[in-house]
C-alpha cells in the first residue's frame, strides 16, 4: 500500500483565519508552518490508499476462506476413510467373534449329545437292572 505524502495547504489562508480567530500573526504564521509540515512529514492514507487496503484485505480474506474450506475438505476425507478402516476392523472382529462363539456352541452341542448319550446307556442300563431283580423277585416269590 502506498501511503500519500504530500497534502495540499494553503498556509496563507490558514494564517489569515487564525488570525481572523484572534491570534497574533505571527503565532498565526507559525501555526499555519507547523500544521503543514505536519501534514508534509506524516503518514496519512488516502482514499484510494483505504480502498487498496480494503481490496486487499477482501483478497486475503477470500483466499484464507479458501484456505480453510481445503483443510476442512481435507480433514473430512481424512475422517471418513479412517472411519471407513475402523468400519471395516470392527466388522472383522465381530465376524471373528462370531466364528468363537459359533465354534463353542458346535462344542458345547457335542458336549451335550455325548453326556446326553452316556444318560441314555446308563438309564437302560438301570432299566435292565430293574428288570432283572423284578423277574428274580417274581421267581422267588412265585
Amino acid at each position: 500500500m502506498r501511503l500519500s505524502k504530500t497534502i495540499m495547504l494553503d498556509t496563507l489562508t490558514v494564517a489569515r483565519t487564525l488570525t481572523d480567530a484572534g491570534f497574533e500573526p505571527r503565532q498565526a504564521d507559525a501555526l499555519a508552518a507547523a500544521i503543514r509540515q505536519a501534514a508534509e512529514t506524516g503518514d496519512h492514507a488516502s482514499r484510494t490508499d483505504l480502498a487498496e487496503l480494503r481490496a486487499e484485505s477482501r483478497s486475503e480474506i477470500t483466499e484464507f476462506r479458501a484456505e480453510v474450506r481445503s483443510q476442512i475438505t481435507e480433514f473430512r476425507a481424512e475422517v471418513q476413510s479412517q472411519i471407513a478402516e475402523l468400519r471395516a476392523e470392527v466388522q472383522s472382529e465381530i465376524a471373528k467373534l462370531r466364528a468363537e462363539v459359533q465354534s463353542e456352541i458346535a462344542e458345547l452341542r457335542t458336549d451335550l449329545a455325548s453326556r446326553d448319550s452316556r444318560l441314555t446307556w446308563r438309564f437302560a442300563g438301570a432299566m435292565l437292572a430293574q428288570t432283572g431283580l423284578i423277574a428274580a423277585l417274581i421267581r422267588l416269590l412265585g
